[in-house]
């Protein structure tokens, strides 16, 4: 006689497949996202670090950085609110922005350079300029920098996790977010437009993006601003209309529904202390890909 398998028990092995599979595909699922993110540095000494952004922190009060955002941090991030939020914060540098976001009730990943080697710098040609020295201050100081992170990440008892990567090419395991706030970086990129489309990848409602907006408003104007006579502004690329800004945004299927102009205080430059205007455009998602793009499309 031939033994035949019941329909009962047909249906059982193919449910007890199916279930396997999915189970086995969350479980690669959580250890690639758990490798994905970079393990909290213990940072003990705070003279290791450098500060971009001036922060309060307690027991060791006002620390000054570059940059002093606070007197109208809210305003530099649209007036938006976090509350339940799932937020990317795209070039977080020493972390100001992420744990204000979460003091305002966000679930927030940082996101930032794996090493200062990756900064986008001008290669000037050019007898008075080397670049490979160039760079060795750049990978110092970013280290300084994210030690700063750390050290603050631990000191506000923030829950925030950290991706050191490329924003050119943000992996899809990232995850989805309801929010990403880009704050005054994207003068610094070599191509701004692909880390844009890179960043709206992983966005499901709104990219907050901060930048100096120069030039009349409305024309959508960008600026090429590395020179070799000068040399000047390594890190700097573009300068861009409130316009162009907008209209890459569109590109990128990103409506502006709010605009916002806030003066913040620079406190280390080779000018001496100034204030500089930041435009804040908070966009929301209009349109969506019908089929799933790569960044590296």
């Amino acid at each position: 006689s031939v033994n035949k398998e019941s329909p009962v028990e047909s249906v059982s092995l193919t449910v007890g497949v199916s279930i396997y599979y999915h189970l086995e595909k969350f479980s690669r699922l959580i250890m690639e996202q758990s490798s994905l993110f970079e393990t909290p540095w213990l940072i003990q000494n705070i003279d290791e670090c450098v500060f971009y952004h001036t922060i309060d922190l307690p027991e060791y009060g006002v620390i000054q950085g570059c940059w002093d955002l606070r007197e109208n941090i809210d305003a530099y991030l649209g007036n938006f609110d976090f509350l339940g939020k799932t937020v990317l914060d795209v070039g977080t540098a020493g972390g100001l922005l992420t744990f204000h976001m979460e003091n305002k009730g966000a679930k927030v990943t940082s996101v930032d350079l794996p090493s200062g080697k990756f900064w986008n710098l001008v290669p000037y040609i050019h007898p008075e300029y080397n670049l490979i020295e160039k760079r060795k201050k750049f990978i110092i100081s970013a280290e300084r920098i994210k030690k700063g992170y750390w050290f603050s990440h631990k000191v506000l008892g923030s829950q925030a996790k950290c991706y050191y990567g490329n924003i050119y090419n943000l992996p899809q395991n990232l995850g989805l977010f309801d929010v990403a706030v880009m704050g005054t970086i994207i003068s610094h990129l070599r191509d701004p437009i692909q880390a844009l489309f890179s960043v709206s990848l992983r966005v499901k409602d709104y990219i907050i993006l901060c930048n100096p907006a120069t030039g009349e408003a409305n024309d959508p104007v960008a600026r090429w601003m590395p020179d070799s006579k000068t040399l000047s502004l390594p890190a700097v690329w573009w300068s861009f209309s409130q316009a162009c800004l907008e209209r890459m945004l569109n590109v990128v299927g990103f409506e502006v529904e709010t605009v916002i102009i806030s003066k913040h205080l620079c406190e280390k430059s080779s000018r001496g202390k100034y204030y500089e205007d930041i435009t804040t455009l908070v966009a929301r998602r209009k349109f969506s890909s019908s089929v799933e793009i790569s960044p590296d499309f």
